[in-house]
């Protein structure tokens, strides 16, 4: 049972973590849309053509650097929810086996008791 309460709160911050990092993915991604959009909208009174096309490059590049960010974050966003999915089939796998050997041991023991003695259950909900 500790084993299993101690996977239940491991999956618990797994899940906190992930939160922060799909923040990082919109932001990110706010953020490369917004220099993309800029980019599009040229200012008509950029007189010099070679400063508006450094102007260009320079916001095609930090757009690059948000998307690659951006797609850091989506791969450790990945690596978390999977972390955590493979996490939570282990635990449902303990529980399980738990509650079956909880079932079995009270089966045998109404099967070695004398007819009429009480059984002592378990606590807990019942299958």
């Amino acid at each position: 049972m500790a084993g299993l309460r101690t996977r239940i709160e491991d999956l618990s911050a797994l899940v906190d973590l992930a939160v922060p990092l799909a923040h990082a993915v919109r932001r990110h991604m706010q953020e490369a849309a917004e220099t993309a959009a800029a980019l599009t909208l040229p200012n008509r009174a950029d007189a010099d053509q070679l400063y508006a096309a450094l102007r260009v490059d320079r916001g095609t590049q930090d757009a690059g650097r948000s998307i690659v960010r951006a797609e850091e974050a989506v791969r450790h966003l990945d690596r978390t929810v999977d972390m955590a999915g493979v996490g939570a089939t282990r635990s449902l796998g303990q529980a399980g086996a738990l509650a079956d050997a909880v079932h079995e041991r009270t089966r045998l023991a109404q099967l070695t008791l004398p007819a009429g003695t009480p059984v002592n259950r378990p606590h807990g909900p019942t299958r």
